[in-house]
């Protein structure tokens, strides 16, 4: 039982600096998708074969449903986490970016609460 959110990672590459502000340009690669907040721990309970039963809220939205993907993927039961439809799934944004064949690093996060 907690905070069920999705941790999503835009990931990509630099090149240059912006004429518009003082900030990179992130040429998009991929989107990356991990469960967060109580999600990750119930993939944590799993990943270790326990059982795991989520019990929460999320949206009926976009994020809520690759939520809920996630988690029925590595045997999290989720009967008990509720969709609603009224509500956005608490998501935090990540974009990582750096030059080809090197460690991405976090440039900036954005974050969305139900």
């Amino acid at each position: 039982m907690g905070d069920f959110l999705l941790d999503q990672y835009l990931l990509g590459t630099t090149a240059r600096v912006s004429r518009e502000a003082p900030i990179v340009v992130v040429d998009y690669q991929e989107t990356v998708n991990h469960p967060g907040g109580a999600a990750n721990a119930a993939q944590n309970v799993t990943a270790l074969r326990g059982a795991a039963t989520a019990v929460g809220v999320v949206g009926a939205d976009r994020e809520g449903d690759a939520l809920l993907t996630l988690l029925h993927d590595c045997g999290v039961d989720t009967t008990s986490l509720c969709a609603l439809p009224n509500a956005a799934t608490s998501l935090k944004l990540r974009i990582m970016a750096g030059e080809m064949n090197a460690q991405k690093q976090q440039v900036a996060r954005v974050d969305r609460s139900h």
